[in-house]
C-alpha cells in the first residue's frame, strides 16, 4: 500500500507490510518525518499527512495478521491431509481439496455477475494456496453434487419457457404489460446481471417502441433495467390513454352487422370493453357486455329468451352468449327446413329475415312493364341488366355508350319500370264544377284542351303561369298499357340539377326525368315534338306550359297596345295583397339541432319557429318531413317522425328550413282518443239492454269529438251495425275461421308449482274465475301441463289475472308470420285528413283454440287446474296468429286506406266521402 502526498518535491513513504514489521517507528520514518517538518513545518497539511500514515500502517498490521491467520489454515489443512484413511472427510470433500485446478459452476459464475465480481480473479483466489475461501469450500463441498442439481432446475425452465415476443407498441392485443410479464418470467432479476437485462431488454423492442426508447433521456436509458422499465411503462401510459379513448368511441358505434354471427360479434365486443374499461374487473365487465349484447338482440322475436337469460345472477353475459347463439342455430335450420332445399348459412337478421329466392325464379313477381322475355333465364350465360342481353355483365355491356346517347335506356333500369316503381296509380276523380255568374264570375273555366300524346288522347291545361310542361306518370303507364314501347319511342335527357322548379306556392318539385314526346293538338295544328318534365303524380291531365304553347298555336292577347315582356323584366314571383297577408300568418319552420339519421333508420328532428303552448300545422317543403298538425311544448319545440330510406345518410343542420307553421285552424278536425273502459282480465260485468247499449255506445263515441257531438251520417253508419261493437266484455264472440294450435313437438308436458293468492285479494280472485267460467273463456282441466298465475294491480285497485307462460314459450314452435312495419305505416298516410281507429275489444279472445292447445294452456290456481278456450295473452305465437286473421278479414282492402297492427285498425283516406265508403266496407268484412 502507498500514501501519495499532495505537496510538491516530497517523496512517496512507503512501509512494506513484512512478518518481522514492528509497531515502534525505525530509523527511515524518523528521517522521513523529520524530512516532512523541515519542508512543511507544523502546518495542518502535515498533520493531515501524519494521521494518514498511522491509518495505514494500522491497515498494514491487520493484512499482517490476515497473512497469519491464512498460514495456520494451510498447516491445519495439511495435518488433515496426513490423516488415515477412514478418519478423512468424505470423497466429495477430498475431490474439491485435491482438484485445485476445478471449473467454477454456472451458477457461481452468475452470481459472480450479479456481485459485479470479476469470475476469473475469483477463480485464481479460489485456486491459491492460501485463500481462506478453501476452508468454507471444504465445507460445502460435501452437499456440492446436489447443489448442482438443484441449479439445473431454472436452467431447465429457461428452455421450456418460450421466447419472447418483440414488443412494437402496435398491437393491441399485445399490450407493454403483457411484454413485461413474459420477459420477467424468462429473464428473472435474480439470475441477469443489470446491465445483461437492459441489453436484453433493448433486444426485444422494434418499430415505435424502440422509438420511444430511444426517445428517452439518457439518464433513463443508462440508469438500470428498473428505471428503464418505469420509463417505458410512463410512455405506454400515454398510449394506453389514447387507446381507451378510441376504444370507447368504437364501443358505442358497435353494432351488430347484417351476416355477422353471435360469436364473430362478441369477439369484437370483448376485445373493446377490455380496451375501454382496462380498470374495470372481468365481474363489471361481463355485465357491460351483457347489457350491450342485449341491445343488439332485443328486436330478435325470441328476445324473451334472451332476458330471462340477461336476469341470471351470476354469468349473465355467459348465459346470453350461448341462449342467442342456440337462437341462431335453430333460425337458421328453420330456414333451410321450410325453403325446401339448402340453403347458404345466413344470419337470421340479414335483410328481411328469411331467404330470398333468386328473381328469375319468381317470375310472376317481377315489375310492371317487364314482358315474360326479360323474366326467362335462358342458360347462355349472365344477363347484363342494361340492355337485357346475355352473354356479358352490365358493366361490360357494349350498347350502354349507344343507349346513354339515345336516351332509350337510361341508368340501370327502363322508364317503364322506373315509373312503376315510382307508384303511379291510375285513379278515378270526381270533379264539380262551380256554376257561373252572368257578370264576372267568382270561378272561372279551366283552359283545356284536348291533344295526343303517345297514341292515346288525353286532356291538357293550357297554363300561361308555367314555364314548363309536365306529363304525369300515370299517363305514360297508360300509352304503354295501350300498346306504345315507350321505352323505345320515348327520349330522355338527364335533369339539370342546378336549375330548380317552384310550384305556384314556392314548394320545391320533384321529378323522375325528362323526355321529349309528340304531341298534336285536336284542332288539327301539326304533330310538334315538346321536352316535358315527368312527375310522380296520378293525374290524368298535362300541363302544357310557355315553352310548348306558341308551338301548338296559342297566344295570349290582349285588347289595346300589345306588350310582350323581355325575359329580363320579368319577376321571379308576384305577389298579390292576398299572398301577402297569407304569408305573414305563415312562420318559417328551422331545425333546432343537428339530427344524423343513418340509411334505413328511424329519428325524431326538433323544430322551432312556431309559439309555444298551442297546435301549429306544418305545411312541410322537406321530403322525409309530412304535413301534420303539432302541438310545441313550453320551449316552443316541436318534434316530428323521420325516416331515412334512402342508401345514404342524411344530416338535419340546425337553421335549415324544412317548411312553414301556419295557425289557420278552421279546417282541423281535433279528436281526442278515449278507450273505452274494458279489460280483458278484468272483473266480468253484466250485459246491457239494447236501448241503453246504444246510448252507451252513442256517449263514448261522442266524447272522442270537441263538440261532445257525432255527425249525423256517421251515426247512421254505426247504428247500422252496431252489432260489430262491444261495449262490455260479456258481448264477445269467437270467429269460426281459424282455431289456434301450440306446436310443442315431442316436449314432455310441463307443470310448474301453484303460486299462492294473497289473503287480502282471494275473495275478488275468486269471483274472477267464476265470472270466466261462466262466460266460457276457461274451463277445468285435467291436463298434464301447468303454468302459474300472477294478479297485478291495476290503477283503480282491482286486479288483473296473468298466466306467465314463460316456460312453455320456450319450447313452442315459433309462428314466423310478418307484424307490419310501423315506419312504412307512417309513410303511407301522407295527404291523407280524415282518421278513424278501430280497436278490437279483447281480440284475442275472438280466436278459439284447438283441442291440444286448450291442455298447453292450462294454468294452476289455488282454486284448482285451468285452461282457455280461446287464444290467451302472453303466448309467443299469439301475435303471429291474430295479425293472420286481421289480413284474411280485410283481405284487398288494407294496405291503401286501411291499415292494421295485431288488434288495431286505421282508416285513412283524403276526402270525407270516400272515408264513409271505406268505413262501411271495414265494419261489414
Amino acid at each position: 500500500m502507498s500514501v501519495r502526498s499532495e505537496t510538491q518535491n516530497v517523496p512517496e513513504p512507503v512501509r512494506s507490510a513484512s512478518p518481522n514489521m514492528s509497531t515502534s517507528k525505525t530509523s527511515k520514518e524518523a528521517d522521513l518525518e523529520a524530512e516532512f517538518r523541515r519542508l512543511c513545518g507544523d502546518t495542518e497539511d502535515t498533520q493531515h499527512l501524519k494521521e494518514q500514515l498511522e491509518r495505514q500502517a494500522k491497515e498494514l498490521e491487520e493484512l499482517r495478521a490476515l497473512r497469519e491467520r491464512c498460514a495456520r489454515q494451510d498447516q491445519e489443512l495439511r495435518e488433515l491431509r496426513e490423516r488415515p484413511e477412514h478418519s478423512r472427510v468424505p470423497h466429495a470433500a477430498v475431490m474439491e481439496v485435491d482438484t485445485p485446478e476445478r471449473q467454477m459452476p454456472d451458477w457461481l459464475r452468475n452470481a459472480c455477475h450479479t456481485a459485479g465480481v470479476d469470475a476469473a480473479d475469483a477463480q485464481k483466489e479460489l485456486a491459491g494456496p492460501w485463500s481462506c475461501d478453501n476452508e468454507n469450500r471444504l465445507r460445502i463441498s460435501g452437499r456440492g453434487l446436489a447443489g448442482d442439481e438443484n441449479q439445473m432446475t431454472p436452467y431447465l425452465k429457461y428452455i421450456a419457457l418460450p421466447e419472447v415476443q418483440p414488443y412494437s407498441g402496435k398491437d393491441n392485443a399485445y399490450s407493454f404489460k403483457n411484454f413485461l410479464d413474459a420477459f420477467e418470467l424468462k429473464y428473472p432479476r435474480e439470475s441477469w446481471a443489470d446491465s445483461e437485462l437492459c441489453a436484453l431488454f433493448r433486444s426485444k423492442l422494434v418499430g415505435k417502441a424502440k422509438s420511444q426508447y430511444e426517445s428517452l433521456p439518457k439518464h433513463e436509458r443508462k440508469g438500470g433495467y428498473q428505471v428503464l422499465v418505469e420509463a417505458m411503462k410512463r410512455e405506454c401510459k400515454a398510449e394506453q390513454r389514447t387507446n381507451k379513448v378510441v376504444a370507447l368511441g368504437e364501443l358505442k358505434r358497435l353494432r351488430k352487422m347484417e351476416g355477422q354471427s353471435v360469436s364473430e360479434f362478441c369477439v369484437e365486443l370483448e376485445r373493446l370493453t377490455r380496451q375501454a374499461y382496462p380498470e374495470l374487473d372481468e365481474r363489471a365487465l361481463q355485465t357491460e357486455r351483457a347489457q350491450i349484447l342485449y341491445d343488439q338482440l332485443v328486436h330478435w322475436r325470441d328476445s324473451y329468451h334472451l332476458l330471462e337469460a340477461l336476469e341470471s345472477e351470476q354469468g349473465a353475459y355467459d348465459k346470453l352468449k350461448e341462449t342467442a347463439k342456440r337462437i341462431e342455430r335453430r333460425n337458421m335450420t328453420l330456414k333451410r327446413v321450410t325453403s325446401g332445399k339448402p340453403t347458404p348459412d345466413r344470419h337470421p337478421s340479414e335483410r328481411g329475415g328469411e331467404y330470398r329466392p333468386k328473381r328469375e325464379q319468381i317470375g310472376s313477381l317481377a315489375p310492371i312493364g317487364e314482358t315474360q322475355k326479360d323474366r326467362t333465364v335462358s342458360g347462355k350465360g349472365p344477363t347484363c341488366y342494361k340492355c337485357r342481353g346475355t352473354g356479358h355483365f352490365a358493366r361490360n355491356c357494349p350498347n350502354a355508350e349507344n343507349k346513354t346517347k339515345t336516351g332509350k335506356n337510361k341508368g340501370t333500369t327502363s322508364l317503364s319500370t322506373r315509373l312503376a316503381e315510382a307508384g303511379c296509380r291510375m285513379i278515378d276523380a270526381k270533379r264539380r264544377r262551380e256554376g257561373k255568374s252572368a257578370t264576372c264570375p267568382l270561378f272561372g273555366d279551366k283552359m283545356v284542351t284536348e291533344v295526343e300524346i303517345l297514341g292515346i288522347k288525353v286532356s291538357a291545361l293550357l297554363d300561361t303561369g308555367s314555364e314548363i310542361s309536365i306529363v304525369p306518370g300515370n299517363v305514360l303507364l297508360r300509352a304503354k298499357r295501350n300498346g306504345c314501347d315507350i321505352d323505345t319511342l320515348v327520349r330522355e335527357h338527364e335533369i339539370d340539377r342546378s336549375k330548380r322548379v317552384y310550384d305556384a306556392s314556392g314548394v320545391l318539385m320533384k321529378f323522375i326525368t325528362i323526355i321529349e314526346a309528340s304531341v298534336k293538338d285536336r284542332r288539327g295544328s301539326p304533330q310538334i315534338t315538346i321536352p316535358m318534365y315527368v312527375s310522380n303524380s296520378n293525374d290524368r291531365m298535362i300541363i302544357l306550359g310557355t315553352n310548348a304553347l306558341a308551338s301548338l298555336g296559342y297566344q295570349l292577347v290582349c285588347r289595346g297596345t300589345p306588350y310582350k315582356m323581355r325575359p329580363q323584366e320579368c319577376p321571379t314571383r308576384f305577389w298579390s295583397q292576398t299572398e301577402k297577408m297569407e304569408e305573414d300568418k305563415q312562420r318559417v319552420a328551422l331545425v333546432s339541432q343537428r339530427t344524423y339519421l343513418p340509411p334505413s333508420a328511424v329519428g325524431w328532428v326538433k323544430l322551432t319557429g312556431c309559439e309555444q303552448g298551442r297546435d301549429w300545422m306544418l305545411n312541410s317543403s322537406a321530403d322525409l318531413i309530412h304535413a301534420g298538425v303539432c302541438r310545441a311544448d313550453g320551449d316552443g319545440m316541436v318534434t316530428v317522425p323521420v325516416v331515412n330510406r334512402s342508401d345514404e345518410p342524411i344530416v338535419f343542420r340546425p337553421g335549415d328550413t324544412v317548411g312553414h307553421w301556419e295557425e289557420e285552424e278552421s279546417e282541423w278536425v281535433k279528436a281526442t282518443a278515449n278507450d273505452l273502459p274494458t279489460d280483458m282480465l278484468a272483473l266480468g260485468k253484466k250485459q246491457l239492454p239494447k236501448t241503453e247499449r246504444l246510448s252507451k255506445l252513442r256517449k263514448l263515441l261522442a266524447e272522442n269529438r270537441s263538440d261532445g257531438k257525432l255527425w249525423p251520417k256517421l251515426w247512421k253508419i254505426i247504428k247500422e251495425n252496431n252489432t260489430v261493437f262491444a261495449v262490455e266484455d260479456v258481448e264477445l264472440s269467437q270467429t269460426s275461421l281459424v282455431k289456434h294450435e301450440i306446436d310443442t313437438g315431442d316436449t314432455a308436458p310441463i307443470r310448474q308449482r301453484t303460486r299462492p293468492v294473497p289473503i287480502g285479494a282471494r275473495a275478488e280472485f275468486k269471483e274472477i274465475i267464476r265470472s270466466l267460467l261462466e262466460r266460457g273463456i276457461i274451463e277445468r282441466s285435467t291436463s298434464p301441463w301447468a303454468s302459474p298465475v300472477v294478479l297485478v294491480k291495476k290503477k283503480d285497485g282491482s286486479i288483473r289475472l296473468c298466466v306467465d307462460y314463460r316456460e312453455l314459450n320456450k319450447v313452442t314452435r315459433q309462428d314466423a308470420y310478418p307484424l307490419p312495419a310501423i315506419d312504412v305505416m307512417l309513410q303511407s298516410l301522407q295527404g291523407k285528413r280524415y282518421f278513424t281507429t278501430l280497436d278490437m275489444c279483447s281480440g284475442y279472445w275472438q280466436i278459439p283454440l284447438s283441442n291440444d292447445a286448450k291442455e298447453k294452456s292450462a294454468f294452476t290456481t289455488s282454486e284448482g287446474l285451468f285452461q282457455f278456450t280461446v287464444l290467451p295473452f302472453g303466448l309467443c305465437t299469439s301475435p303471429a296468429e291474430f295479425q293472420r286473421l286481421m289480413d284474411r278479414v280485410l283481405g284487398d282492402l288494407k294496405d291503401r286506406e286501411v291499415f292494421v297492427y295485431i288488434d288495431d285498425i286505421l282508416i285513412a283516406t283524403e276526402s270525407e266521402e270516400r272515408h264513409y265508403d271505406v268505413l262501411l266496407h271495414v265494419l261489414r268484412a
